[in-house]
Parts: structure tokens; C-alpha cells; sequence
């Protein structure tokens, strides 16, 4: 399971530099929170999509990690990045 934090933890600051890349900050006020939004969206799927994937290859790589416990985690970690929504 440490091997999968490590590789989440990747996955997950790739997908956020990504983000951060691209955020408007400011700007065009309403236009530059629509264009945040419509990004984000884009980014919580691929990034959604990669950590599943990730951690669906742990699981099947390593029979000892629990089913329910990987859930959780993934669960959590994709909160924890919803969180990065800028809205400012």
C-alpha cells in the first residue's frame, strides 16, 4: 500500500500542477472563473480517471491490500483534490 501512496501522490501533484498552470487568477472577473470551472471539470476527470486506474493495478498487483480500505483512500483523495477548485 506505501508504494501506491507514493505513486498517488505523483498522480495527484501532476494533475494539480496542471491546474495551477492554467488558472486565471483575477482577470476577467466573471470570464476567468467560467473558464477555472469548464478547466477543472476537464482536469477532475483525467486526474479521477488516472488515480482509479492506479489504484485498480495496486489491487490487483497486491492481494494483502483491502478492497474497501483502497476505496476509501481513493474517495478521500479525490475530495481532497475537488478542493483545489478556484473560484476566486
Amino acid at each position: 500500500m506505501e508504494d501506491f501512496k507514493v505513486k498517488s501522490k505523483e498522480v495527484f501533484e501532476k494533475h494539480r500542477n496542471r491546474y495551477i498552470e492554467k488558472t486565471k487568477y483575477g482577470g476577467d472577473g466573471a470570464q476567468s472563473k467560467i473558464d477555472n470551472l469548464n478547466f477543472f471539470g476537464s482536469v477532475i476527470n483525467d486526474y479521477t480517471e488516472e488515480i482509479i486506474a492506479v489504484g485498480n493495478h495496486y489491487l490487483d498487483k497486491d492481494s494483502s491490500i483491502n478492497k474497501d480500505r483502497m476505496e476509501k483512500y481513493l474517495k478521500d483523495e479525490i475530495k481532497r483534490f475537488n478542493s483545489l477548485l478556484k473560484v476566486e
